[in-house]
């Protein structure tokens, strides 16, 4: 996480500016842009396959203020004849912003979501990590003995603001052998860092670098229970930077009574919020906070306590999409249809699906200086209307067999180079097929759902030698 720039030469080549930290570089050779894409994504790991659906039309909004408006919203979108395949429901539909809880004002959710299901449509819920520390599902880690992200030391911890949650006890100890040994809960057990974020009290954040797995199972398991209430089809996962509000910085002793996080920027581990060098938050902070502004102190620990949240802190997000892919396959136990063989190609062998012109044509100069059209595959090309008022695109078409699927000059083919296409609103999106290939296609309807129902035909188009490949 040490500060790093890395600007551009002449030559050409890259300066790396850094004040500590490894260096860590990889060289992917190509020779092709493709290749080079192949090799990256074998070094990082490859996309995942997603579900047919999930490509298709989705609405999202935040401020139901309960499910009758959501119903209201999707039937007009329905009613407009506007194609969806996916709603959303952001943390309105919570009881008081906590994970795994559905409000009052949701009554019925579950059943909604099953007519849903019965017109095609899926659901997507929105979770953030934070879990308030005086409800079931907190109390549910504790006594699985879930990891959450802590202070460094006892000294640091702000006790007062801590033993208002008799939930909260010391992470080296079951919470079921603390009341069971008769030990209780004081001031001397108490060691999660909380934090504020959206529900009312404060909250933990759960440790999903935990090396027993025991976080893992416990948020597999949490997402399993609400599902049998609401039956969700996707995750979408917020605030995993991880987000914390209003962190404040203190000299001496910790606060003793504020339901705020605050980081010490003097004393042991001091250097990690207050480093020699300053880094200092720049988004919509004022002059001279710190980088802990909007997320936990540096000095936490996470990995039950092995590891810097200052060194982990980047890897965050990722393990807990990692956490939640794994519930979300353990919970819905299914997967949709894959929606053609290039999101195989991509999975598999880290082929792109949407590509540059030069990826097929690295010879053309003109081609390489093209970012208003793309590729999707070898064999379809998109030229798309980006500015405001025009009523045609000047597209440019590599030396190859290219046909238009504009139905006004449906299967004309293009010339080569430059070319004005008419582009107006009421028309669909400029798109034309290479020779040589041979597409399969199905017709559209309001959702994925209906259109896979639809007939399969194949677009053969011919190349110079009059085949196709």
């Amino acid at each position: 996480m040490e500060g790093k720039e890395v600007v551009t030469g002449p030559g050409p080549h890259l300066i790396y500016r850094t004040i500590g930290g490894r260096l860590d570089m990889a060289f992917f050779p190509g020779p092709t842009p493709e290749e080079v894409v192949q090799q990256y994504l074998a070094y990082i790991g490859r996309p995942f396959l997603p579900a047919y659906w999930s490509l298709g039309y989705q609405l999202s909004r935040w401020g139901y203020p309960n499910l009758d408006a959501m119903k209201t919203v999707v039937a007009r979108t329905q009613a407009a004849l506007i194609p969806l395949d996916v709603a959303y429901a952001d943390i309105d539909y919570m009881e008081r912003y906590k994970d795994f809880t559905v409000g009052p004002n949701w009554d019925g959710f579950g059943a909604y979501v099953d007519d849903l299901h019965e017109m095609g449509l899926h659901l997507i819920l929105i979770f953030d990590p934070a879990i308030e520390a005086d409800y079931a599902s907190f109390q549910r880690a504790r006594e699985q003995n879930v990891s959450f992200i802590e202070w460094a030391d006892k000294s640091q911890v702000p006790t007062t603001l801590q033993s208002r949650y008799p939930l909260v006890a010391d992470s080296l100890v079951s919470f079921k052998e603390l009341i069971k040994s008769g030990v209780g809960i004081t001031n001397q057990t108490i060691q999660i860092m909380l934090g504020n974020v959206w529900p009312d009290n404060n909250t933990a954040m759960p440790d999903f670098l935990d090396p027993t797995n025991k976080t893992l199972q416990w948020w597999i398991s949490e997402y399993q229970l609400l599902h049998k209430k609401v039956a969700f089809d996707g995750i979408w996962i917020d605030m995993n930077e991880p987000s914390n509000f209003d962190t404040d910085v203190y000299s001496g002793q910790p606060p003793s009574d504020s339901r705020r996080l605050s980081c010490p920027i003097t004393g042991p581990g001091s250097q990690l919020d207050n480093p020699p060098y300053q880094t200092y938050a720049v988004y919509q902070r004022p002059p001279g906070e710190h980088l802990c502004s909007k997320t936990l102190c540096m000095l936490a620990k996470t990995g039950r306590r092995t590891m810097d949240f200052y060194n982990t802190k980047n890897l965050y997000g990722m393990s807990e999409a990692k956490a939640t892919s794994q519930a979300l396959s353990a919970t819905t136990g299914k997967r949709g249809a894959i929606i053609s063989s290039l999101l195989y190609a991509a999975a598999v062998d880290g082929h792109t699906v949407i590509r540059p012109l030069f990826f097929e044509y690295p010879t053309d100069f003109v081609a390489m200086e093209i970012d208003h059209q793309f590729l999707w595959g070898s064999a379809i090309m998109v030229a798309p209307a980006l500015e405001q008022n025009v009523t045609s695109v000047h597209v440019y078409f590599p030396a190859d067999i290219w046909y238009s699927l504009i139905p006004d000059i449906y299967g004309q083919q293009m010339d080569i180079g430059y070319v004005d296409v008419m582009a107006r609103l009421d028309t669909l999106t400029p798109v034309f097929a290479r020779g040589g290939h041979v597409i399969p296609r199905q017709g559209a309807y309001l959702t994925t759902t209906q259109s896979r129902l639809k007939p399969l035909e194949l677009l053969v188009t011919a190349a110079k030698n009059s085949s196709s490949v």
